[in-house]
């Protein structure tokens, strides 16, 4: 796993994972640090050889959806996407959940737990 970006990191060193709205319809789960798991693998069930694939980590979870965390070197590195399992690795601006952990958590919080923040029209 490649290095985690400051926030994250700092957030592991208090929290470890958290749940957010666990009695509602829809709960948030960030994993814990050692629940990370290459995207890839839970999503496709196997290891792609893309480089940068290889280095986004499966990170919150909500329903049967995955937000993968980047952890590439390059501008994306921290920024968080979609990943569903018909159009894993396809980065567009639809795809784009946030760009820091303070915009995740903040599309979490907003969402009150009714709907899946990140895909429009979702309630």
């Amino acid at each position: 796993m490649g290095r985690l970006p400051d926030d994250v990191r700092a957030f592991y060193e208090y929290f470890g994972g958290a749940v957010f709205f666990e009695e509602e319809a829809f709960s948030y789960e960030i994993v814990g640090p050692s629940e990370m798991r290459r995207s890839d693998v839970i999503v496709l069930g196997e290891e792609l050889s893309d480089p940068e694939l290889a280095e986004w980590y499966a990170f919150l979870k909500c329903r049967d959806q995955l937000v993968s965390l980047n952890l590439h070197a390059g501008d994306d590195y921290g920024s968080y996407y979609d990943s569903p399992w018909d159009s894993f690795g396809i980065k567009d601006e639809g795809s784009l959940v946030a760009r820091s952990l303070a915009e995740l958590i903040d599309g979490i919080v907003a969402s009150e737990g009714r709907s899946i923040f990140w895909i429009d029209g979702h309630f």
